[in-house]
């Protein structure tokens, strides 16, 4: 288990003599690999990663890796401490490894604030996995203007029974979830949930995302295979897949700007949406 509390990790352009020796901008904040087994990770408090790193990184500020197993990581504020904030100054990646029957890896966040692309990595199953976002702020940097890229959340799990859960959720340049990263001869049958409340995707003045193709730092080609199988295109502010399974998606009192889809692998889905989109 590995714990942070209101500590800060400046990175790579920072005067400070815990800095990573490499040029302004091309460094990164944290990065951690665990190995097999259940791995917990706490980054609670006023913890902040990155603010050293000027201009921010191309690549994302902080990597955690997480071997099979099992695993936990959170982002939020102590149990005592309500009103405290997680920071990233530059992009975020979670991802975790395959899993047997039963065994989950969660990720959470609360009281978070991302200012580049987020990714979260659940590439194995048939454990499934769950995911958790509450009162956070991810891909906020909203340069350049115009179409592009820019900082999208992604959440892509493989096989097993996955969740996703959103509730006042900021993501300026939108949300991408997929729950069939093996496209193809590979069924999975699992199914999936995705319920998303009190949000706001894809706001971003001038638009969401221009596609997911030319993200930095790219994708891996199994994740944008899945999205394109889904039909991500141009304009995305939402886009949901699941797998061949029941899936169920809900959403409630989020507003949204761009184009909304749902893409189900066959089998049965069903969608139920209310409020604003």
């Amino acid at each position: 288990m590995t714990k942070l509390v209101d500590s800060a990790f400046l990175g790579s352009s920072s005067p400070f003599p815990l800095t990573v020796p490499v040029p302004a901008g091309s460094g990164f904040a944290f990065s951690i690999a665990n190995g097999p087994g259940m791995d917990i990770l706490d980054l609670l408090g006023d913890t902040t990663f990155g603010a050293g790193i000027s201009p921010p990184a191309a690549g994302p500020a902080v990597t955690i890796a997480n071997a099979g197993g099992g695993s936990a990581t959170t982002f939020g504020p102590e149990a005592s401490q309500l009103t405290e904030r997680v920071k990233v100054y530059g992009g975020l990646q979670v991802s975790n490894g395959g899993n047997l029957q039963g065994i989950l890896d969660v990720v959470s966040f609360d009281n978070t604030d991302v200012t580049g692309a987020v990714l979260i990595n659940n590439d194995g199953g048939p454990g499934g996995s769950s995911v958790l976002v509450t009162d956070s702020n991810l891909g906020t940097n909203l340069l350049p203007a115009g179409p592009a890229p820019g900082n999208p959340v992604v959440v892509a799990s493989d096989a097993g029974p996955d969740s996703f859960v959103a509730a006042n959720l900021n993501a300026p340049w939108g949300l991408f979830v997929t729950n069939v990263v093996t496209v193809g001869p590979v069924v999975d049958v699992a199914g999936s949930t995705a319920t998303i409340t009190d949000s706001k995707l894809g706001m971003r003045p001038g638009g969401p995302t221009s596609g997911l193709a030319g993200v930095v730092p790219a994708l891996p080609a199994p994740i944008l295979a899945a999205f394109a199988f889904a039909g991500v295109a141009a304009g995305d502010a939402l886009l949901v897949q699941g797998d061949q399974g029941q899936d169920l998606l809900t959403v409630t009192e989020t507003l949204s700007e761009g184009r909304r889809s749902v893409a189900c692998c066959e089998l049965s889905c069903t969608a139920g949406r209310t409020g604003s989109i």
